[in-house]
């Protein structure tokens, strides 16, 4: 939806979540890095996405904990 809507260009794509969960390209190396996911497949493979997120977060020791009230 970005690059219709013109906010990003082609260029300025580095990867697809796809190729950062598969490994074929790293992700974010830096705070001044910007992730953008847009979420338009199947409820399972946002869960599928998000799971792997989280794993990852886990060895790396990354992230957050929230408490969900």
């Amino acid at each position: 939806m970005p690059l219709k809507q013109g906010l990003i260009r082609k260029e300025d794509v580095y990867a697809e979540i796809g190729e950062v969960v598969a490994g074929l390209k790293p992700g974010r190396q830096s705070s001044g890095e910007v992730t953008v996911f847009v979420s338009t497949g199947l409820a399972v493979q946002d869960a599928a996405a998000a799971h792997k997120a989280y794993e990852k977060a886990l060895e790396k020791n990354m992230g957050r904990r929230l408490r969900m009230v």
